[in-house]
């Protein structure tokens, strides 16, 4: 058997030689496992093209329901790329190809099959499947240009949210509903006229999550009682964690949000009434961020090792006694799964050995290689904190740009939103239960500081490991 030349390198070395015509086929088993017969720069070079290389750009349709909306006159409206349809117009004409044709200035092609003809003439039609005949019900039709195959969805909701939006809905109106059809130049679509739910299910409740009375009997019982005084000085920070948490639909509002609770933070934290913003991150925060970070890579995965998963899964596999006795360790009695963290850190190593041929094992050994030493665990502090300043200078780019007036990038915004969610929620943490508790917020603010400052030093002087928890005197 001989292959043809193949060779994807975009400039010379850059990847291993493809294989030449006449070339005899490699035919040994492949193995997913097998390490690439590759060098580090040709690794590196390889990933950054992959990273770097857009994904092709074309033009798709995607369809959209509302409820309740009603037109005056005409079955369909126009704006640009967005077309409005009636449901029941919409719903008798796709039953006829010609009178499709006929009824509208924009003709729907992508449904004109005979699959989705036969099922509107089914009467199969309903909540899911189909284009329903139904009173105040309205379709959209929405049309995406040179836009990536993953973000054509999400373009086209941007597109019809903002017109809805610019134009003005009545109340309870005209509102979009869950699902959509996806359609783009091939002839094949596998999922029909299957729109999904038109609103999302229920959350599930599990009785275990909850564990409200058990912590406000624990704060009753340390002496902290909120009258409604103290109830009133926590309006503030509680309407900054509600604006960062509820319904932000993008990075950059999520960015916004948390720039505006970290800044209120520091005016209530931090002496002489706030300081230099990368100043306030620097002194009251990272300390905590960084070491809260570590402590919750070792509990999730001793959590993962000992409960989630299993280092055999063929059927007739026995669990390991040494899993079960860690399992019966860290795992807590009572109501729920619920972990006991200060146990975790010990069973690292025994994980990583009983995983050795699992893919969990790559990162316990990585954990486990941290928690080695003192000074394996400060070069990993150093690490994170390298990388957490590299997120905080764009961080503080956003913000600046913010305050001057400039563009924000949506870009960077997606990349630190999440961090910048989590240290906005940790700065305004601090104050509520400072408030909550009795306590000057920054007198709470310095005693928490110092602490986590002295657990890390413990941690990388070789100290207990129960310090990633709790400082050990």
């Amino acid at each position: 058997m001989y292959v043809a030349a193949i060779a994807t390198a975009t400039d010379p070395g850059s990847t291993t030689p493809g294989q030449q015509l006449d070339d005899a086929v490699d035919e040994e088993p492949y193995d997913p496992h097998e390490k690439a017969d590759l060098t580090e720069a040709e690794r590196t070079d390889l990933a950054a093209r992959c990273i770097l290389e857009r994904p092709p750009a074309g033009k798709y349709v995607v369809w959209f329901r509302l409820s309740p909306g009603y037109f005056r006159k005409d079955p369909c409206v126009t704006h640009g790329d967005i077309t409005f349809y009636e449901a029941q117009s919409l719903a008798s004409a796709l039953t006829d190809h010609d009178r499709t044709r006929e009824a509208f200035d924009v003709v729907p092609d992508e449904l004109l099959t005979d699959e989705i003809r036969d099922l509107q003439r089914s009467g199969n039609v309903d909540d899911h499947t189909g284009f329903e005949y139904a009173p105040g019900l309205v379709y959209v039709r929405v049309t995406v240009h040179d836009v990536e195959r993953h973000r054509a969805v999400e373009t086209a909701r941007m597109h019809l949210d903002t017109v809805l939006a610019v134009v003005g809905v009545h109340e309870h109106m005209w509102k979009v509903l869950g699902g959509h059809l996806f359609f783009d130049d091939s002839p094949w679509n596998p999922f029909g006229a299957r729109w999904g739910l038109k609103e999302p299910l229920p959350e599930p409740v599990f009785y275990q999550n909850d564990h409200f009375a058990t912590d406000l009997g624990d704060m009753t019982a340390n002496g902290h009682v909120m009258t409604a005084d103290i109830a009133l000085a926590l309006q503030p920070p509680l309407r900054l964690l509600s604006a960062l948490t509820d319904g932000l639909a993008d990075a950059e509002t999520v960015v916004m949000a948390a720039v505006r609770a970290i800044e209120h933070s520091n005016t209530w934290i931090a002496p002489t009434g706030g300081l230099h913003w990368n100043a306030f991150i620097d002194d009251y925060l990272l300390d905590e961020y960084t070491l809260t970070a570590f402590a919750k890579r070792v509990v999730i995965d001793v959590f993962a090792a000992a409960d989630q998963y299993r280092p055999d899964h063929t059927p007739g596999a026995t669990t390991p006694a040494e899993l079960e006795a860690i399992r019966q360790d860290v795992i807590m009695d009572g109501w729920g799964t619920r972990i006991d963290s200060l146990k975790t850190p010990a069973h690292v190593a025994a994980l990583r050995r009983i995983y050795a041929d699992h893919w969990l094992v790559r990162r316990l050994a990585e954990t486990d290689d941290i928690l080695s030493s003192g000074a394996a665990l400060s070069a990993a502090f150093d690490d994170e904190r390298r990388r957490i300043n590299a997120r905080v200078k764009r961080l503080t780019r956003s913000r600046n740009a913010a305050i001057h007036g400039g563009p924000l990038s949506d870009a960077a915004c997606g990349t630190i939103a999440e961090f910048a969610k989590r240290l906005a929620r940790q700065a305004l943490t601090t104050t509520i239960w400072a408030i909550a508790t009795g306590r000057q917020a920054g007198t709470h603010a310095t005693v928490r500081r110092d602490e986590h400052r002295q657990r890390i030093l413990k941690l990388t002087q070789g100290g207990d490991l129960a310090n990633f928890f709790r400082l050990t005197p």
